[in-house]
């Protein structure tokens, strides 16, 4: 079989050739049956074997073949060259003479791979396993699953003479580690679940898909995989323009050519379709090409449901789509087209099912176009958008423009949108073509709309998308509602409910809560008449409002309701999607649940939307919990996307929390950079979201200056206050906390009090005890906060339970707090957190540790030390031991670190 010719190995088989290689060496077997998939790269493992073996060592290759299949001995032809006829009437000759060609010089066995055993014709079979039992060759053969259980090697592992090894496709914790090779064990950092599965997805786990994948992506000799190519696989994967297309083409042509006619024609089928149900498949072609399919691996059945076959391996739909003639493809459309067959859901591959219809010229309902516009252009895929609607038939004018106006909106063009909109308006009493002007997407496919109706329906939505495109620059709230509110009195009750929701988000951004629940209904129920997505906006908005007065379990409940309803059709409500789930993220967030909110950031990984937010939100909430490293990690990715795309105007709100996250890690200059940035951008959006961005701003400044910044703080808090923002108020005044503001502590006591959630309970607690000066409660508290996530805070409350061990107790208690000063304040060594060292602490050494602890901070070795002091390595490693008990390090770095820079006078021993 024709494979790809590399002396790479294929990705993370080493483990495999290594077992292969350790069979070889044992006694108690004569070999091994290597069972896989076809194309899972048995035939590279087959040379990698080879390859490896000793040199000098007798190995013979054995390639058996389809053609050869009925043909005694024809796939030993190579070894049983030259051996005369009348001798291959039996078995016994045949034996004789294939152990004489194998016999060598030092009478040992040889060893014999064969590749596509599952061709191997009766009588190769039988004298390749008397071989074996006979130990004059060790037995190496790779098969894929066609091999037939009555077959003489199965027999042959049945009775223990071979061990057998399945190969299987790679893990998605596999995959990952390919993906981010630093990641820890347990699988890739939460942004890269979805890269992975559609890895998982284009090559179903696959060893030789992936190779051709990353050779193709390969960066000089290191074979560094081109972080794009993972935002181009699955659906977006073109083979015709990616790098690897010629790798990939040749994989797949060497896999499928052997194939026979009639389940070559389903894989054709199914690479078209997407994803075709079993009955109408058999009418193609007959359930035993079906059926071998699903055997060998290649179809499978999708898991959306029972009856719907696809493609285990994506890349081997996309090479086909892109490389099968045309005629092949109406051909097969004709016989499809001629028998009743339903069409796929999204979720089994409508879109590209839809495009094989439009290729084959087959008529295509107008409300199906129009839906697959709109999941495209969420999608990320806005040229197939495009091509939907220009397919829609005439007589559909008003959808067009409503249509391609949202996708230019989606497209960050909103004035292009308008454009349409109102040139559609202004013609549609004489039913006149229309044309979106040089910019816009309508000049070769005008859009013709009839009725004045429908025209001030248009109009109605023109002016919600110019008010959207006003807020989205920053515009004032009132300039907007004024645009608003001059609109006519409604006759379409889509515009007019698209309208109020603006209008509610409008007094959102100026935190006029009271305003939002006065003029939206109470629940879903308040909406009977519209549209799913237009009562998941609502609810998602009066969570919202409840959300910044305080009421966290309303609001939750709201959030968590819109979420369900846009999850139940989540293709069909694809374009309010991120909003909702936006929404949901961030009041979990401000109402003491980031744990919650971080869940369901995980969660959206594995959605089936792509949710373009979720690094930001998961840096956001990450610094606000204190893990800066993680979230700053988060953000960086995050913030480059919402620079291009920020529909949730979460940019001023994320720079905000980069700034400051870089301030604690000392990264100085990329602090200034964001904190000029922040400065730059205009204010938009969501009141509390900015007040917070200006907030970790004014902090990160403070940081950096050193000094505490009082009164931007203030000026943020009393504007939190007047608003009646609290959960946006207790933030503000936790950054009070760590900046060590003067009465910030009693005012985080009084404001945390009375708000929900774990998070706010364990900061109420720490401000609590903190005012108090209780340290045994402290030291508690650092614990609490440590368990629910809040790293800073539990620092905090450590070091102030430290600050006050004189009123705390005996020794035995200050070596428990000096313990969990460490442990805590291990993550913030190197940042502004860091637990600074010091005489005060060396003074609790005895004579012999400081002793000691000179020598340690001079570098000499444990050994050293001993010889020096006449003791034991162990006294040196005991006298180590109590000095990272009472400094609560981790080890000797730490301790050194500790040492560092201090003079000779400061490691004087305790009198």
């Amino acid at each position: 079989m024709n494979v790809l010719r590399t002396d790479i190995l294929l990705p993370c088989r080493q483990p495999v050739l290594d077992t292969l290689l350790d069979v070889l060496r044992r006694g108690d077997r004569q070999g091994v049956l290597v069972l896989g998939e076809i194309g899972l790269g048995k035939s590279f493992l087959l040379r990698a074997v080879e390859r490896s073996l000793p040199p000098g060592s007798r190995r013979h290759v054995v390639r058996a073949s389809r053609a050869l299949h009925s043909a005694p001995y024809g796939a030993l032809d190579d070894l049983l060259a030259g051996v005369p006829a009348r001798e291959l009437g039996g078995p016994v000759p045949a034996l004789r003479a294939a152990r004489y060609r194998l016999r060598g010089p030092d009478g040992g066995s040889a060893v014999v791979l064969v590749d596509d055993a599952q061709f191997l014709d009766e009588e190769s079979s039988y004298l390749l396993t008397q071989l074996a039992v006979t130990e004059a060759i060790r037995l190496v053969a790779f098969a894929d699953y066609s091999l037939a259980p009555s077959s003489g090697l199965h027999g042959f592992a049945a009775e223990g003479y071979l061990d057998r090894l399945q190969l299987e496709p790679l893990t998605e914790a596999t995959l990952g580690a390919l993906i981010t090779p630093g990641s820890a064990p347990a699988g890739p950092v939460p942004g890269a679940v979805r890269d992975v599965l559609r890895l998982r997805e284009a090559t179903g786990g696959n060893p030789m898909l992936l190779r051709a994948l990353l050779d193709g992506a390969a960066v000089g000799e290191d074979a560094v995989p081109d972080p794009d190519l993972y935002l181009h696989l699955g659906l977006h994967l073109d083979p015709v323009r990616h790098s690897s297309a010629g790798a990939l083409a040749d994989l797949v042509a060497s896999v499928l050519a052997p194939m026979p006619e009639e389940q070559r024609t389903v894989m054709d089928l199914l690479a078209l379709a997407g994803a075709a149900s079993a009955a109408d498949v058999e009418r193609l072609a007959s359930g035993d090409a079906v059926r071998a399919l699903v055997d060998q691996r290649f179809v499978a059945v999708h898991p959306a449901g029972v009856d719907w076959l696809t493609l285990r391996h994506g890349l081997y739909g996309d090479v086909l789509r892109a490389t099968l003639p045309l005629g092949r493809r109406s051909l097969l459309h004709a016989r499809f087209r001629g028998s009743r067959y339903a069409l796929p859901p999204y979720s089994c591959h409508r879109l590209h099912h839809l495009a094989w219809a439009l290729d084959a010229g087959a008529p295509v309902a107008a409300p199906v176009l129009l839906d697959a516009a709109r999941v495209a252009a969420e999608l990320g895929r806005p040229e197939a958008a495009e091509r939907f609607l220009r397919a829609v038939p005439p007589g559909q004018g008003r959808a067009i423009a409503v249509g391609r106006a949202g996708l230019l909106t989606a497209r960050g063009r909103p004035a292009d949108a308008v454009q349409l909109l109102t040139g559609a308006d202004s013609h549609a009493d004489g039913g006149t073509e229309v044309d979106a002007g040089p910019t816009g997407p309508a000049r070769d496919d005008a859009v013709v709309v009839q009725g004045t109706a429908a025209a001030a329906d248009l109009a109605r939505i023109a002016v919600v998308v110019q008010g959207a495109a006003l807020r989205q620059r920053g515009a004032p709230a009132s300039a907007v509602l004024a645009l608003l509110d001059a609109l006519p009195a409604p006759d379409a009750a889509s515009g007019a409910v698209e309208a109020d929701l603006l209008r509610a988000r409008l007094h959102l951004d100026a935190g006029r809560a009271a305003e939002v629940l006065r003029s939206l209904p109470t629940d879903a129920g308040g909406l009977p008449t519209h549209p799913p997505a237009l009562r998941a906006v609502a609810l998602g908005l009066r969570g919202e409002a409840l959300g910044l007065l305080g009421r966290a379990a309303e609001a939750t409940q709201c959030t968590q309701a819109a979420l369900e309803t846009v999850l139940a059709d989540p293709y069909g409500l694809a374009h309010v999607y991120e909003d909702v789930l936006t929404q949901h993220v961030l009041v979990l967030a401000h109402a003491g649940a980031g744990g919650r909110a971080l869940a369901v950031l995980e969660q959206a990984e594995t959605a089936v939307l792509p949710f373009r937010p979720a690094d930001a939100l998961r840096g956001i909430l990450l610094v606000r919990r204190g893990d800066v490293r993680a979230g700053v990690q988060a953000l960086a990715p995050g913030i480059q996307r919402l620079r291009r795309v920020d529909r949730q105007l979460l940019l001023p709100y994320a720079v905000g929390a980069a700034a400051w996250g870089a301030a604690v890690l000392g990264e100085v200059e990329e602090a200034g950079m964001l904190l000029r940035e922040h400065r730059a951008l205009r204010p938009r959006g969501r009141l509390d979201l900015g007040i917070l961005g200006r907030g970790f701003a004014a902090a990160a400044e403070s940081l950096e200056l050193r000094a505490p910044q009082q009164p931007p703080l203030d000026a943020l808090l009393a504007e939190a206050r007047v608003l009646g923002l609290r959960a946006c108020e207790v933030e503000l005044l936790v950054l009070a906390v760590l900046l060590g503001a003067a009465g910030a502590t009693d005012r985080l006591a009084r404001a945390a009090a009375d708000l929900p959630g774990e998070e706010a309970l364990v900061l109420a607690e720490f401000a609590g005890a903190a005012s108090t000066g209780d340290g045994a409660a402290l030291g508690e508290v650092a614990d609490r906060a440590a368990a629910v996530g809040l790293p800073l805070i539990a620092l905090q409350a450590a070091t102030r339970a430290w600050e006050l061990r004189a009123e705390s107790g005996p020794a035995a208690g200050a070596r428990s707090l000096l313990r969990r000063l460490g442990r805590y304040g291990a993550p913030f060594v190197g940042t502004r957190f860091e637990v600074p060292g010091g005489a005060g602490r060396l003074t609790e050494l005895t004579r012999s540790e400081a002793v000691v602890a000179r020598r340690v901070a001079a570098g000499e070795s444990n050994r050293d030390i001993a010889e020096a002091l006449c003791v034991s390595v162990r006294t040196v490693e005991g006298h180590l031991h109590r000095m990272y008990v009472k400094f609560g390090l981790g080890g000797r770095a730490d301790l050194v670190r500790e040492l560092q820079g201090l003079g000779p006078d400061l490691l004087q021993p305790a009198p």
